[in-house]
């Protein structure tokens, strides 16, 4: 798959009893979904209904920090 107009969004730690992760949250522009190769099931979806969708709680901050780059991306030019 290729992209362009990347761009650094945030980033975000999580700690789990047995490990701890960091995310570095970036968004594209993907030139052709149909190239678009997953290892799990996945939906598009706005980002008012991400809380109908069971995630780990790692990526709740993940969500925030998509959330807010979406909603200031026409008056900013995000994407």
């Amino acid at each position: 798959m290729s992209a362009h107009g990347w761009r650094f969004i945030g980033q975000s730690n999580f700690a789990y009893p047995d490990r701890l992760l960091h995310f570095n949250l970036f968004a594209c522009l993907c030139d052709n979904l149909a190239q678009l190769n997953t290892e799990s099931e996945h939906v598009w979806a706005n980002t008012d209904d991400l809380s109908n969708y069971a995630m780990p709680q790692a990526n709740d901050d993940l969500v925030n920090l998509l959330a807010a780059a979406i909603n200031k991306a026409p008056s900013q030019g995000l994407f």
